[in-house]
């Protein structure tokens, strides 16, 4: 009986990491490469943690009316407490095994999510940034909490949480900025280039060496694309890593 449900167990496992990798093809090209050259555990990882900000996002999307979408957002609180409180609940999703095998397995601190979904929250209840403060505050929530949850997952020297979070601001303002009016566009462009190389500090940290001289690749490439990197910070970043 307890092999039984243990087989059954792992192949609920199986099954929900198999549902959390189709979730990959919707992250950043660069960052996508990238999750490809770590290890297996690792990008279901990664992967567990995407199709949950992601299946928060679109419940949100598709949601027709406040109603449904407080609705939804509460089933995703639920999720999580369910998760952390270890209340013996059964599964509702099918990325929910793997999300929480990923939680336990890292030791991810809930506060990230719980800020991750009130930066959702934000996105479909605000109106025009007044001021540049509220824009950063928005894009740390919405994208800087996700980027944090993924250091976790990332081998370094020293800690890149700081560094992660950045990157996630950065691709969040330069996404914001598109739909920005033409003279706030100039001013959230500097905005995202400064978290940008902000992020780029914690790439000479990344161990083995592969990873950072992979990541630095593909960043570059994502960065020159977007107008947000040049070529000498990235000379200089380069440059760092190959020394360290």
């Amino acid at each position: 009986m307890h092999l039984k449900l243990s087989v059954m167990a792992t192949l609920s496992y199986l099954q929900s990491h198999r549902a959390c990798a189709s979730y990959l093809k919707r992250m950043p090209l660069f960052l996508r490469i990238f999750s490809y050259t770590l290890p297996v555990k690792k990008r279901e990882s990664i992967s567990s943690v995407l199709a949950f900000s992601l299946f928060a996002e679109d419940g949100m999307v598709f949601a027709k009316t406040p109603g449904e979408k407080q609705a939804h957002l509460n089933n995703c609180l639920e999720i999580l407490a369910g998760v952390y409180d270890q209340n013996g609940r059964e599964f509702r999703n099918p990325i929910e095994p793997a999300f929480e095998q990923t939680i336990f397995r890292y030791g991810l601190p809930k506060k990230l999510f719980d800020r991750f979904l009130l930066g959702i929250n934000m996105k479909f209840h605000r109106g025009e940034f007044s001021n540049t403060n509220e824009l950063v505050d928005y894009a740390h929530h919405r994208k800087g909490s996700l980027f944090a949850i993924f250091s976790y997952f990332l081998d370094s020297v020293g800690s890149i949480k700081e560094s992660a979070v950045a990157l996630g601001i950065a691709l969040e303002i330069n996404n914001l900025a598109k739909q920005m009016r033409p003279e706030f566009q100039k001013q959230c462009k500097s905005i995202a280039e400064e978290y940008f190389l902000e992020g780029f500090k914690g790439i000479s940290l990344l161990r083995p060496s592969r990873y950072r001289l992979l990541f630095t690749l593909v960043a570059r490439i994502y960065g020159r694309r977007n107008g947000l990197l040049s070529e000498k910070p990235l000379a200089k970043h380069l440059a760092l890593g190959n020394r360290s």
